[in-house]
């Protein structure tokens, strides 16, 4: 028996929209708004709401359900514009972008095989800190974690409609298994280890697509009908269907709430923020699905504006959108680029994302309907076609070639921070026996205490304390006119960024000393200085360099200066493609405001315009960048 026709509600086309849109300008711009990840949540939400009323309805409204057929529909959507797309990427990264393709070169077969969100999570690959440049093909975890979904809620449905569990039941245990899902996000969830684990498992993220399944299972029941009582009917009403067991009116309310809170969740939360794993997300995806109550109330006011044709047409172009902006957003804006995008280069690469968009759409989405003649008695036939059929085919042929030849091509070694000839070279200018002596020097005269702290003498709390902090704020150090090595006894703990700088910091500043480490963050600082005093490592200047790996909250931040009592503090700024860098860079601009004894040393502003400080990865130091770094230091510390 043929499945019963799906009812069509223009309205969800529009919530699609808002989604995208939110999605669109986190990816662009995170700092604009850095919870449009949302987007996300609302897209899981109308997937499971989708999914569970189909299947419903092949199952209890006459139709019938085949499993292996719901599967066969799903990929015939999914992978044909996802291999286009891998196809036509991988083109693209070879002329414009090849420092692109060893990370698309990794997540191909993933992506197309929809398991990268698993692959994600076995490499230990963060959403919202990944180092280095992220794989073009990032956002396809989404359609990964999606089509686990398709694969394994149709089975539990059919199991519960062989059982024969009634509707409320069923509400009752998409709820159960939504809670129970955020509850493992709030177990597994670790605020001080990246979010890998927690954002892209299917256990954790698939309360949100349990919230649509609920409100599939809900909307019947809220939408039904009850009959006139008498009084009304004495009354006149003439509703001959009767009245909808929840008025209009608390509906609307609903979605003006979700639509409140969606807005606010955009706005008001980052990457960053504990909150979504500890119930955010649960909430964000019941206001989603309120939303989604309203839009498919066809009197209600939300699914009169959002169904309004411009916004359905739209957003039915969402998912084609959504394959397409971010690669090309990585592609058109790299990541050593230093300076702001003028309005004209927007604008054009919104034109050229907007163009590919309307173009996959179109081949692979848009159902047009044609005439055809029958074999018999040439009868005009009418036949519905799914996008162009023809050029389809050739794009997948082009995207299963060209991806295959990205999976088969020896990685080459990626350059993200100092290359291992050019320290051959530093090291090679000098003889073994003087460079050995040298770094003796170095680290006795780093361990020569030139700080006086006034802590436990007769000056603290007087009127000298205050003098001599004065004199310690502006004593000025030398810089040797020949050399330019600088006397500052200055301590900088800090990333892998300023450890591409090590050599020309030590041959700078002889009697400072440097500790930094790949993938530092912000929590090891304490630590590393509290080592360095125990080894007699000290210095009247602390320079942290900790804002590239992991957001740093005020309060450890603070921590750091108080530890450092009143000796000089800088924070360096971060310049890294993430969205952490305007964050980090803005606290510490706040704690300088607050505190005598700290500055701000910003990397972010003397770098700007200078794409040829960076490697590939638009964060880590080529030797231009290394020597410009340790100039900038030399300038804050010593004036010249």
């Amino acid at each position: 028996m043929a499945s019963p026709k799906r009812k069509y509600f223009a309205a969800i086309d529009g919530l699609r929209l808002i989604a995208i849109i939110a999605v669109v300008i986190y990816h662009a711009n995170p700092t604009r708004l850095p919870g449009g990840f949302a987007g996300v949540t609302l897209f899981f939400v109308i997937t499971g709401y989708l999914l569970t009323s189909s299947i419903d309805r092949q199952l209890h409204d006459g139709g019938s359900f085949s499993y292996l057929d719901h599967l066969k529909r799903r990929v015939e959507r999914l992978l044909p514009p996802m291999l286009a797309l891998a196809g036509i990427v991988a083109i693209l990264c070879l002329i414009f972008a090849r420092p692109l393709i060893p990370k698309m070169k990794d997540d191909v077969i993933p992506a197309l095989l929809f398991f990268e969100n698993w692959f994600y999570i076995v490499r230990n690959v963060s959403y919202f800190a990944a180092a280095g440049l992220p794989s073009p093909l990032t956002h396809l975890w989404y359609v990964a974690l999606v089509m686990q979904f398709y694969i394994v809620w149709p089975l539990i449905l059919v199991l519960l409609n062989k059982i024969g569990v009634n509707r409320r039941a069923r509400v009752i245990f998409c709820g159960v298994l939504a809670i129970a899902s955020q509850v493992v996000m709030a177990i597994l969830f670790d605020p001080q280890a990246d979010t890998n684990r927690v954002y892209y498992g299917l256990d954790t993220r698939a309360g949100e697509l349990l919230v649509g399944a609920l409100v599939a299972e809900l909307a019947p029941m809220i939408n039904a009908r009850k009959k006139l009582s008498r009084a009304e009917q004495r009354r006149g009403v003439s509703d001959r269907m009767g009245k909808p067991v929840v008025s209009d009116a608390i509906i609307t309310i609903l979605g003006v709430v979700g639509l409140v809170f969606f807005v606010g969740f955009c706005f008001i939360i980052n990457g960053y923020s504990h909150f979504p794993y500890y119930g955010g997300f649960l909430l964000l995806a019941i206001c989603s699905g309120m939303l989604v109550l309203a839009c498919i109330r066809e009197t209600c006011i939300f699914a009169k504006i959002l169904g309004l044709p411009p916004f359905a047409v739209l957003g039915k172009r969402s998912f084609a959108l959504y394959l397409w902006h971010y690669p090309l957003l990585l592609i058109m804006n790299p990541a050593t680029r230093t300076t702001d995008l003028t309005l004209v280069q927007r604008i054009l690469q919104y034109v050229a994302i907007i163009g590919a968009t309307e173009a996959s759409y179109r081949i692979f989405e848009w159902r047009r309907t044609v005439t055809v003649r029958g074999s018999r008695r040439n009868e005009p036939t009418t036949v519905t076609t799914v996008g162009l059929p023809a050029v389809s085919r050739i794009l997948c042929i082009v995207g299963i070639i060209f991806s295959l030849i990205m999976f088969l091509t020896p990685s080459a070694p990626q350059q993200t921070s100092e290359p291992e000839e050019t320290v051959v070279e530093h090291v090679g200018s000098s003889a073994e026996d003087e460079s050995e002596a040298t770094e003796d020097k170095t680290i006795e005269r780093s361990r020569e205490r030139t700080f006086f702290p006034i802590e436990g003498t007769i000056f603290q709390g007087t009127g000298f304390e205050s003098a001599i902090n004065t004199i310690k704020s502006v004593r000025h150090y030398k810089v040797d006119d020949e050399t330019g090595v600088c006397n500052a006894p200055i301590i900088l703990i800090g990333d892998s960024v300023p450890l591409g700088a090590e050599l020309q910091f030590n041959e700078m500043f002889p009697y400072g000393h440097m500790d930094a480490e790949v993938s530092r963050s912000i929590y090891a600082g304490r630590g590393v200085l509290e080592s360095l005093w125990e080894q007699g490592i000290d210095g009247d200047i602390v320079v942290w360099a900790l804002g590239n790996n992991g957001v740093c909250y005020e309060e450890e931040v603070r921590d750091l200066i108080d530890m450092c009592g009143e000796r000089r503090v800088y924070f360096v700024t971060a310049r890294v493609p993430l969205a952490l860098q305007d964050m980090n860079n803005e606290l510490f601009y706040q704690m300088a405001s607050e505190y005598n004894n700290v500055e701000v040393i910003d990397w972010y502003g003397w770098s700007a315009g200078h794409d040829e400080y960076f490697w590939d990865d638009g964060t880590h130091l080529r030797p231009e960048g290394a020597d410009a770094y340790c100039l900038m230091l030399r300038e804050a510390v010593a004036g010249r």
